[in-house]
């Protein structure tokens, strides 16, 4: 629920579509419909995330757009007073026409795997400056969303790693 008091639901479509809708009137059909990622790629099939410190969607993108100039790995758009998304950044992170986990937000901070690129990187949530990244040292893919605890981030992958990153 974003300031404003509109209950928001918002959900992926694996031909690439971005809808968000009122949640307390689904029937009444969407509020906002986003060709996020590509129509043909089938992998856009993850959830979006929401900060209510940024008041942003963070959506971890497959593939590029057909119609929009938004590009593989993780675009934020902020949500307005009236319920509708507009953009605010998007960082080009790993291979176009990938399948990516959701991100996950803490304390700021955007934590973004990228599938078969094998890196995890950290974003600040409100510009979606690159804080950190996980380079090479990570091998076979991460395809599940990584978990922060304590201040710590873990994920697995499947070259058979878990891994914990800490300041």
């Amino acid at each position: 629920t974003p300031p404003g008091g509109q209950h928001m639901l918002a959900v992926e479509n694996k031909s690439g579509v971005f809808l968000s809708y009122n949640r307390d009137d689904i029937s009444s059909g969407y509020r906002q419909r986003i060709q996020v990622a590509s129509v043909s790629n089938w992998y856009f099939n993850g959830e979006p995330s929401y900060s209510p410190l940024t008041n942003m969607v963070y959506i971890s993108n497959s593939s590029d757009s057909n119609t929009l100039p938004l590009k593989h790995g993780l675009v934020a758009m902020k949500v307005l007073a009236n319920g509708q998304l507009s953009f605010a950044w998007q960082k080009t992170v790993g291979f176009n026409k990938s399948s990516v986990p959701p991100s996950v937000i803490a304390n700021g901070v955007v934590y973004f795997a990228s599938g078969a690129a094998s890196t995890l990187g950290a974003f600040d949530a409100t510009t979606g400056a690159a804080l950190w990244s996980s380079g090479t040292l990570l091998t076979g893919g991460i395809f599940q969303a990584p978990v922060v605890a304590n201040g710590q981030v873990y994920a697995g992958t499947w070259g058979k790693q878990f891994v914990c990153f800490a300041p």
